[in-house]
């Protein structure tokens, strides 16, 4: 059935999962989206708080594709983020032939996480006569700008305990696990702590966690300099734990911002 943006729901399902794939895949090419006649693809590189982005619209049909466009538009511009677009000379695409856009960003401070802020692209292109326009959104989150952080166990616990009660340092939320995922197991939570979330930025403390515990810390990187002169960082500190009986995670961030 089609939904806004033209594009059908599954498709919009298809594209939420890429999207959560390209945000923890590192520095390689992500599909974001692709049909009969286009695939467009992304390589996000960050060091700290800056983040360049290539994106590739490649041409899968024999035919030529016209009138291309980029549109980038991001909801954290100003005070929070900074964005430079880098279009590419041409508008059209040969058969098998591509067009690269450069999107560099600068993190300026902490911005909400929700995947739904990313800064989108769309694409518009003719082919065979038709224009189309396919919005997504590029693989910014929080996590991009963030460095995994190694401490001992008792100043994590000292730095846990002093952010303990104060207003605002605290966000605890309660999920179940999707069905496709199956039940908490001991092979899961090894993944998460091994796999998912060196992905995500965030180191892992040692001599803490139990069987259903992850506990890390990060540092969230920002471009604004400080009193002293240095680019301004947000310590975060997570604490992952499974209800094994419900089915469900409940995860705590505690951090100064």
């Amino acid at each position: 059935t089609p939904s806004s943006g033209g594009l059908t729901s599954e498709e919009e399902a298809t594209m939420a999962k890429l999207f959560t794939r390209a945000v923890i895949a590192g520095p390689v090419k992500s599909i974001l989206y692709e049909n009969e006649t286009i695939s467009i693809d992304c390589i996000a590189e960050y060091r700290g708080p800056q983040g360049r982005l290539t994106v590739t619209v490649y041409n899968k049909s024999d035919n030529e594709v016209t009138k291309v466009s980029f549109d980038v538009q991001s909801s954290f511009e100003g005070d929070y983020m900074a964005t430079r677009v880098s279009a590419p000379a041409g508008t059209s695409i040969t058969s098998m032939d591509e067009l690269k856009l450069q999107v560099a960003i600068a993190c300026r401070r902490p911005f909400e996480g929700d995947a739904d802020k990313s800064p989108t692209c769309s694409v518009n292109y003719t082919a065979n006569g038709m224009m189309h326009s396919i919005p997504f959104r590029l693989p910014v989150v929080v996590n991009s700008f963030c460095e995994p952080m190694s401490m001992a166990k008792d100043e994590y616990m000292s730095n846990w305990r002093g952010l303990e009660g104060g207003n605002g340092t605290q966000v605890q939320e309660m999920f179940a696990l999707g069905a496709h995922l199956g039940t908490i197991s001991d092979n899961l939570i090894s993944k998460l702590r091994s796999n998912l979330f060196p992905k995500l930025k965030i180191g892992t403390i040692e001599g803490i966690d139990t069987a259903n515990s992850i506990t890390g810390c990060c540092s969230f990187k920002t471009s604004t300099p400080g009193a002293d002169g240095q680019q301004l960082t947000v310590g975060a500190f997570i604490r992952l734990e499974a209800d094994r009986t419900g089915n469900r995670f409940r995860i705590t961030t505690r951090a100064k911002d």
